[in-house]
């Protein structure tokens, strides 16, 4: 938990080398699931391979993604190349830049506000780039809270200059018409309770104006722009009951419409909301954040994501992982997620004790099974939903220390082959990679991400009984490949190859084999390889 500042069968698969001097049997298996090569019909993941990338020196609150441009918005000062330590070959980028998704390489869009910047959205057509958050000038004119920029040359859109009397959290823009989230209680000087509408054109107040008793956190608006789904901490819309979610008209004064979520849901304040909103393929996934509910709280809240229809909010699947979830992102039948989960085990996934935060995960974008009911107080129990599967997909994003809140990543986009996160995390997989990252499906990757344990904590024991040596070690894990082949030795001579499933997370889980030809005072050692050929080599052991 935290609270942010605002804010089947078992499958066996195994190749022996037949030899005259062994008779060898195996133990141990696993079953697998997806991952950058999955060993059956499920989708595959990006590599865990962070790619170079632009860096900052603060967090990055939002991105949003146009062609092969990724904009940024956060609150920072400096920018610098991939690589560079903090200090180094650093330039100037004020609470707004743009990188090149392809390469990483940072772009000379550099337009200027004073004041954090706490949402981002591109015009259909990709021209211009709208923001919100907390300024009041932008490019030193005044522009309260929101303002449009050129996507090619960052200068400020003079002709839309709309104004709002507090901070603004979430943009999204439909045609002819840019929706606001915030604080704000007014804009273009006229009561609007967290929400609001602009023309593009001029930046004139539409009478869109649903009312929220609370902030609005997130908006994001249909494909056929007929509505518009609300997040946040609210637990009225126009009057009515809601848990932190909401589906409104985008005509008119923007009506309640049909949202079965909130029946399920309830992410409602002060202590809990829905934070982040995005959609894919007529599907919206929503994130949730929750901080320990005092007794008696109604409603059932979840720090992880759902899956629900843009049509009526009919749940398509829960994921239900303990730790505060920020956002999500739909791409190529995986869902990525940003957060700090640190218990996955109603959905299938890892169980930490003390907590072990993942600040990235992957997920199946259909329902695969139904979580479990949960039984870890103080978290709701939404047994019996359905589901997605968790991927075997676990990049190390170290926690930065700009907020104070002890977060990694906050916000995480994707456009075609790629997967964008960003936020206040200093370094990737043990790697200096600050506020920003990509990741590429193994084709634009590096795949360097093998194997973790080596040596004595790979290897356990190879042990001399009645004629044969019983040789066991604990099963490796590699943070994208779950499937991976393992091959034991005695001495310099290959005995056997056999492949064993395994998750990044597994503690303890060994398997073993039986050398019949070997005698007490042989040595062994067992080397692991995943399908791109990186490997670990366990440390040496001789049969006792």
């Amino acid at each position: 938990m935290g609270r942010p500042n605002s804010r089947r069968r078992r499958v066996i698969a195994f190749v022996v080398i037949p030899l005259t001097t062994a008779a060898l049997a195996i133990g141990g298996t696993t079953a697998a699931l997806a991952d950058t090569r999955p060993q059956n019909s499920g989708p595959a993941t990006v590599s865990a391979d962070a790619l170079p990338t632009a860096q900052i020196n603060g967090v990055a609150w939002t991105q949003v993604i146009v062609g092969d441009t990724v904009y940024v918005g956060g609150e920072f000062t400096k920018a610098r190349p991939a690589g560079a330590k903090p200090g180094k070959d650093e330039v100037s980028r004020r609470d707004l830049l743009a990188y090149r998704l392809s390469t990483g390489e940072l772009l000379p869009w550099a337009p200027k506000v004073d004041g954090a910047v706490k949402g981002l959205a591109a015009s259909d057509d990709g021209a211009t780039i709208y923001a919100v958050g907390t300024f009041d000038t932008a490019n030193g004119a005044k522009h309260q809270r929101i303002a449009g920029f050129d996507s090619q040359s960052g200068d400020v859109r003079d002709n839309f200059d709309p104004g709002l009397n507090s901070a603004a959290y979430a943009v999204a823009v439909s045609g002819d018409t840019v929706y606001v989230g915030g604080h704000f209680t007014s804009a273009n000087g006229k009561a609007r309770a967290h929400a609001a509408a602009f023309t593009r054109t001029n930046g004139s107040l539409t009478a869109w104006a649903p009312k929220t008793n609370e902030n609005v956190q997130a908006i994001v608006v249909s494909g056929s722009g007929n509505s518009a789904v609300l997040g946040g901490r609210f637990t009225k819309v126009n009057g009515e009951t809601q848990r932190g979610s909401e589906r409104v008209s985008t005509s008119g004064v923007g009506k309640n419409l049909s949202w079965k979520l909130n029946s399920v849901v309830g992410n409602n304040g002060p202590d809990a909301a829905v934070y982040s909103l995005s959609t894919s393929n007529g599907i919206v996934y929503g994130t949730g954040y929750s901080f320990h509910p005092k007794a008696g709280t109604p409603g059932k809240r979840i720090e992880g994501t759902f899956a629900a229809s843009f049509d009526d909010g009919s749940i398509k699947w829960l994921e239900d992982c303990h730790g505060d979830t920020y956002g999500a992102t739909a791409n190529n039948g995986v869902v990525y997620i940003a957060g700090h989960p640190h218990f996955c085990g109603n959905v299938g996934g890892f169980k930490s004790v003390p907590y072990n935060f993942q600040r990235a995960l992957a997920f199946t974008t259909a329902a695969t099974h139904k979580l479990k009911a949960n039984k870890v107080k103080p978290y709701s129990s939404f047994g019996g939903e359905p589901a997605p599967s968790i991927l075997q997909w676990y990049p190390y994003f170290e926690a930065g220390s700009y907020t104070g809140q002890n977060q990694g990543p906050w916000t995480v986009a994707s456009s075609g082959r790629y997967v964008a996160y960003a936020g206040e995390f200093k370094h990737i997989n043990g790697h200096l990679q600050q506020g920003l990252a990509r990741f590429a499906p193994p084709e634009l990757a590096p795949n360097k991400q093998g194997p973790l344990r080596h040596g004595t904590a790979f290897t356990t024991s190879a042990k001399y009984a009645k004629g044969k040596v019983t040789v066991t070690w604990l099963l490796n894990s590699d943070r994208d490949n779950q499937s991976l082949n393992y091959a034991v030795y005695r001495g310099s001579t290959l005995i056997a190859t056999v492949n064993r499933s395994s998750k990044v997370w597994y503690s303890g889980a060994k398997t073993s084999l039986t050398d019949s030809g070997g005698k007490k005072g042989d040595t062994y050692h067992v080397v692991a390889t995943d399908p791109f050929g990186n490997s670990a080599t366990g440390a040496t052991i001789k049969a006792k």
